[in-house]
């Protein structure tokens, strides 16, 4: 994470993000039997499923394009929450058939599979529209895909290398190898590897009580906002810990780790 961290400062400040690139390969894709389906305002929807972050960013880059995102999510208050962002419209995770068959395109980032009811499936088929698919492992039903062809695009689609300048490859080539040399260094200290699962742990173990306790407390809390404290307190503890389980793997000399178990008492 360090190392990837370090190599997105040396790209160049103006880049498409992977949003963009979804939704030019989108573009690219819907044509009808006249050739391509100019996408505009007045156009059919684009629907994006998952509100989370890469979510949010094809939704207001579909917006900046004047296209009319519809975002789908598991949980109402989510969609609603990008949508209100993106200027859109909120919809079920399964839309259903007569929002599916009036797509223009669809983007799928989910964590987990994207359920969809026979009639929907037969709808997004019937539909003509591209589904590009940012979700890793894949979130596209497995006989939606086959039955997609070539109008679905997965990420690995969309991973393949540009061209990029010879000194800025040099450049990555020497992280990557610095990088696995630092991995190699650490796996070697069992001591360190084992003190920092401890440090984790204690931190999920102080997050879940406080969770725990909190939902005691409000019972009745929506589940769209207690969604949204799990994942606030979740990214929280991850970055907290970030800057101190680097600085262990850092750790030459074994001064760091005495004094994390010190401090911690792990």
């Amino acid at each position: 994470l360090r190392a990837g961290r370090r190599a997105r400062t040396w790209l160049p400040p103006r880049r498409p993000t992977l949003a963009d690139a979804a939704l030019d390969r989108a573009v690219a894709l819907a044509v009808d039997g006249r050739g391509p389906r100019p996408l505009d305002r007045s156009s059919r929807p684009v629907l994006v499923v998952g509100a989370g972050s890469m979510g949010r960013l094809v939704a207001v880059a579909a917006r900046g394009r004047g296209l009319d995102p519809l975002v789908a999510s598991r949980t109402a208050a989510r969609a609603a929450a990008v949508a209100a962002v993106a200027g859109g419209r909120p919809v079920a995770l399964d839309p259903g058939p007569p929002i599916l068959a009036q797509l223009s395109i669809g983007v799928v980032a989910l964590s987990g599979p994207w359920t969809l009811g026979p009639e929907s499936r037969a709808a997004i088929l019937a539909s003509g529209a591209p589904i590009i698919d940012l979700s890793s492992p894949p979130s596209v039903p497995a006989e939606v895909a086959v039955a997609l062809g070539p109008r679905l695009v997965t990420i690995d689609d969309l991973a393949a290398l540009p061209a990029i300048d010879p000194g800025l490859r040099s450049r990555l080539e020497d992280l990557v190898a610095w990088t696995l040399g630092e991995f190699d260094a650490w796996a070697a200290r069992d001591d360190d590897r084992t003190l920092a699962a401890a440090l984790a742990d204690r931190a999920e173990d102080a997050r879940t009580a406080e969770l725990a306790a909190l939902w005691q407390r409000m019972p009745d809390l929506d589940p769209g906002v207690r969604a949204e404290i799990e994942r606030m307190a979740a990214d929280l503890t991850g970055r907290l810990l970030r800057d101190p389980l680097e600085r262990l793997g850092e750790d030459a000399d074994g001064g760091r780790a005495r004094l994390a178990r010190e401090l911690f008492r792990l």
